[in-house]
C-alpha cells in the first residue's frame, strides 16, 4: 500500500529553519520542517524535510574532444563521473503568499524555537529582526546587511518656473 502524503501545513508540520536567499538578483525561500504531532510533540529522529529546495546532482564537466560530436570543443558533463555529488536548489521564490505560507510553520515548540536565516553569496547570517524578515525585500536585506549602504530618503523639493 502507498504511503499517505501528508499535507505541509501549520498542522502537520514545523520550520526548524527558515532560508530567505538571492539568486541571481531573484529572492527565493526554503525550509527545514520536522513533523509535528501538536503543539508540545515534534518528531526529534531523522533529518526533516526541505521544503521549497530540491536537491540536484552535480556532475563534473569536461571539454569534449570527440570531432566527429555536435558538442565538439564545447563543455559537457563527464560521461565517466560517478556522481554522488548534490548541491540545494531554491525552486520557490518569495513573494507574498510564500512568506505568509511560511511564516504559519513557524514558532516555538518542545525542539526550540525557528531559526530566521538570510543565505547570500557573500555570507549566512540569522535574521537581526523578525518582523523585518517576513516583510522586507530581500534586495533591501542585502543592501543592508551585507554592503551595508544605509537607506536614503530624498525628501522632493517642489520647483517653480520663477526665479
Amino acid at each position: 500500500m502507498p504511503k499517505k502524503e501528508i499535507p505541509v501545513n501549520e498542522k502537520n508540520y514545523w520550520a526548524q529553519e527558515v532560508f530567505r536567499v538571492l539568486v541571481n538578483g531573484q529572492g527565493h525561500i526554503g525550509a527545514l520542517v520536522r513533523r509535528k504531532y501538536d503543539e508540545t510533540d515534534v518528531e526529534k529522529r531523522g533529518l526533516g524535510m526541505y521544503i521549497g529546495i530540491k536537491e540536484v546532482e552535480v556532475k563534473d564537466m569536461i571539454t569534449d574532444n570527440d570531432p566527429e560530436s555536435e558538442t565538439f570543443g564545447k563543455r559537457i558533463p563527464d560521461p565517466n563521473d560517478e556522481g554522488g555529488r548534490k548541491k540545494m536548489q531554491f525552486v520557490e521564490t518569495d513573494d507574498k503568499e510564500a512568506l505568509a505560507k511560511y511564516k504559519k510553520l513557524t514558532g516555538t515548540t518542545n525542539y526550540g524555537t525557528t531559526i530566521l536565516t538570510y543565505k547570500f553569496r557573500e555570507q549566512t547570517f540569522e535574521a537581526p529582526d523578525s518582523e523585518e524578515f517576513w516583510t522586507a525585500d530581500i534586495k533591501t536585506i542585502h543592501r543592508k546587511y551585507v554592503q551595508k549602504l544605509p537607506e536614503l530618503e530624498i525628501p522632493s523639493i517642489p520647483r517653480s518656473g520663477k526665479k
